[in-house]
């Protein structure tokens, strides 16, 4: 060995040589780190274990018939809507083309809210007994628009009374309804039986209440469900007993 050999070697650390099966463990790169175990287990989903809460859209119902019948009958079914919904107040909506609409009167509070959420929307309404009156244009147009429009912002039931010619735009307003009321003195008639077929939903004829205290209450909004004849009223408890439809989940 020469003397630069050895100066080399005294300074510099001799490389030592691989074992014969490969790079050796001590030299090998080290394990990467595990990662988080928030990142191997996953977030269970609770949406499961929630109760999934109960939906009921509120009952919507027309009655149709000459002013002097509908307008009672439309009353008294709101009222036993609203009953039935365990709502308190309901809305009626009132079509009577050429003729005044009637006008509001002593209210309940509820109605008396109720009455005044649908006027801040632009849905000019007046309370009357238990219920928000709305007294709708002549137009057939604008007077389907405006019950849809109710429709969409009460939570509370609601009845139009259509007191009008059945044209092409109400009978698709009538098609929307959950039930259908033809409000004649005879019920049982060939007229009624004609205007009940030609709904594409439930519906039933009935007689307006008697002249007298008893009409005079449902117009004021105040008469009850037992004004109503018995076969509309089992039709009532039928559809407020219907299952609510599944709430919709969105993913966000």
């Amino acid at each position: 060995m020469t003397l630069r050999a050895r100066a080399v070697e005294f300074f510099v650390e001799p490389r030592t040589a691989p074992p014969p099966g490969g790079v050796p463990p001590e030299a090998a790169a080290p394990p990467a780190a595990a990662p988080p175990s928030a990142f191997l287990a996953p977030v269970p989903d609770t949406r499961a274990e929630r109760p999934r809460p109960a939906t009921r859209l509120p009952l919507r119902a027309a009655v149709l018939g000459a002013a002097t019948e509908a307008l009672p009958v439309g009353a008294v079914l709101a009222n036993a809507l609203r009953t039935a919904a365990g709502a308190p107040a309901a809305g009626l909506a009132i079509w009577t083309p050429g003729r005044a609409a009637p006008r509001g009167g002593p209210a309940a509070p509820a109605a008396s809210r109720l009455a005044a959420r649908l006027t801040a929307r632009g849905i000019p309404a007046a309370a009357r007994g238990r219920h928000a009156v709305l007294a709708l244009a002549d137009h057939p147009v604008a007077a389907t628009v405006t019950v849809r429009r109710a429709a969409g912002a009460l939570e509370a039931p609601l009845v139009s009374v259509l007191a009008g010619p059945r044209c092409d735009v109400v009978e698709r307003l009538l098609a929307e309804q959950d039930l259908v009321v033809v409000a004649c003195s005879e019920p049982d008639g060939p007229l009624a039986r004609l205007a009940v077929a030609g709904c594409a939903v439930a519906a039933i004829a009935c007689a307006p209440p008697p002249p007298g205290p008893v009409r005079w209450a449902a117009r004021s909004g105040l008469a009850g469900r037992r004004s109503l004849p018995a076969a509309l009223r089992s039709l009532v408890a039928e559809l407020a007993a219907l299952p609510g439809p599944e709430p919709l989940e969105a993913a966000w």
